[in-house]
């Protein structure tokens, strides 16, 4: 796809809490490719293959449409960042267009104020520099935005 990450800042701790924008289903394999982090992810991922894949990867799945059951959600997001392996949150909770964040659904970062105290909460920028408004899936189904970065020519850089 011609990602090249640039990673700044320190390598991440077992314990890890991490927060980030979220613009494209590539940021699941660059984020998780750069620091072997798990994911906190919807349920109802789609294809029984992705949902497959991410079980391989520990993904923690949350019922975003559960309102009543959004404490307990953010506890299991916080008992899943006190595991050796990092854990990331997309607190927009869908993806956007590349060029501005979206509101965060602070139910889910309550997981924060639940975290002990051997948690560190890091934030994340993902920054997909010019290419951001081609990489970000926002607008079209995810074949159709697979099938457009996948046959482009210009790397994302």
């Amino acid at each position: 796809m011609g990602a090249r990450p640039i990673v700044i800042g320190d390598a991440l701790d077992p314990h890890t809490l991490l927060i980030s924008n979220h613009v494209s289903w590539l940021d699941i394999l660059i984020l998780g490719g750069t620091t072997g982090t798990a994911f906190v992810s919807k349920d109802n991922l789609g294809h029984g293959v992705i949902h497959w894949l991410a079980d391989q990867n520990h993904t923690l799945y949350v019922r975003r449409e559960d309102r009543k059951g959004s404490r307990d959600q953010a506890m299991a997001i916080a008992r899943a960042a006190e595991r050796a392996q990092p854990i990331a949150l997309f607190p927009e909770g869908t993806t956007g267009p590349g060029d501005h964040l979206l509101p965060f659904r602070s139910s889910l970062l309550e997981a924060t104020s639940y975290a002990s105290a051997n948690v560190q909460i890091r934030p994340v920028v993902l920054d997909y520099g010019p290419a951001a408004t081609e990489v970000g899936w926002h607008g079209e189904s995810g074949k159709e935005n697979v099938l457009r970065i996948l046959g482009g020519r210009a790397p994302c850089r």
